[in-house]
């Protein structure tokens, strides 16, 4: 069972319980590149692995979208395609974490979601449903 993810965002959740702006950046380009949609969305993010076996970042990263509208799809996670992005990669021990930043692009929306893929909860990959929810004046 692949369930590294109580706190995989744990940046994101203490923002949220503490009140604090949260660490997300709205971006018009990053780079050179531009988004294909209205602006990159970056977050700046703890990934700590829960579990007693070692865990791919790669694949964890691969696990989040990002959505305008709840009840819809999201995107993908798109920081590999980004050099200007420090990739996350590699194993992560049972224990161990590591900070990065995980990049999404999106239209314009009156809030924003980060989730875990909705894939997981149905096959018991995860136990809770994680999601963040920001807004545009959340954002630094």
């Amino acid at each position: 069972m692949y369930k590294p993810f109580a706190s995989l965002i744990s940046s994101l959740s203490n923002c949220a319980s503490s009140g604090k702006t949260a660490p997300i950046n709205f971006e018009e380009s990053i780079g050179d590149e531009t988004p294909e949609r209205d602006y990159f969305i970056v977050a700046d993010i703890t990934l700590k692995n829960l579990e007693d076996e070692t865990i791919d970042i790669e694949d964890a990263l691969d696990k989040f979208e990002l959505t305008g509208f709840l009840e819809g799809s999201g995107g993908g996670e798109y920081s590999h395609y980004y050099d200007a992005i420090e990739q996350m990669q590699g194993d992560l021990e049972s224990g161990e974490e590591i900070d990065g930043q995980l990049l999404f692009e999106e239209n314009e929306s009156e809030e924003y979601h980060i989730r875990v893929t909705e894939g997981l909860l149905s096959a018991n990959g995860v136990k809770n449903q994680a999601i963040w929810t920001f807004t545009m004046d959340d954002a630094n």
